[in-house]
């Protein structure tokens, strides 16, 4: 019994130590709705990244492409009305939205620089399509696709138009030339390079 008021000294004692810790550690460790405005405010000093962009497998500009609009190409009509009022050959392409030479041909050799430069001083550059739905009138004359599936995908075959025949056509693409009184004088089958076609235009 001598020693009880001893043991519950030390007891009382090692009590207020351990609060004294727990409040001395609790008052140098801030909480943690205390660190979030420091690291807001932390974050808010820091220098914002530009962003950078996205790297893409787009092709450059410089690449050519269809119909980039160097020839000066017209329809069949208004190359007509043209040839009336300043007479000039006429160069027609004629070409299907399947035919993967006549894409050829636009990409690499209508985009030539010295090809459409010779072709717009010297022809009326009609384009054609050889599967068209559309009816066209050429040297006074009406032609039509009566047979035209307008339920076909655009670059499917589908039924040649009539002026195909007209023009006499055996594959594509092929470039028809006729003469200022709207004469034909030349059939140009198949792909050709931009040397190959100067080649053939210049002989006309």
């Amino acid at each position: 019994m001598k020693f009880f008021p001893f043991i519950f000294v030390l007891a009382l004692f090692a009590a207020c130590s351990s609060n004294t810790e727990q409040t001395s550690t609790a008052s140098k460790e801030p909480s943690a709705q205390q660190q979030q405005p420091q690291q807001a405010q932390q974050q808010a000093q820091q220098p914002q990244q530009a962003a950078r962009p996205v790297k893409t497998n787009a092709p450059t500009a410089n690449m050519p492409e269809r119909g980039e609009g160097k020839i000066q190409w017209v329809s069949l009509e208004e190359a007509q009305k043209l040839n009336k009022k300043n007479p000039k050959k006429l160069l027609i392409d004629v070409y299907t939205n399947w035919c993967g030479p006549c894409k050829m041909m636009d990409r690499f050799t209508f985009s030539d620089e010295k090809v459409a430069e010779y072709v717009n001083e010297n022809f009326y550059a009609v384009k054609f399509n050889g599967e068209s739905a559309d009816p066209v009138t050429f040297n006074g004359k009406t032609y039509e696709n009566p047979n035209f599936r307008a339920n076909v995908p655009a670059n499917r075959r589908n039924a040649a138009h009539q002026i195909t025949g007209a023009f006499g056509i055996r594959g594509y693409p092929t470039l028809v030339i006729y003469d200022k009184n709207l004469a034909k004088v030349k059939d140009i089958v198949g792909f050709r390079k931009p040397e190959q076609l100067m080649g053939e235009l210049t002989k006309l």
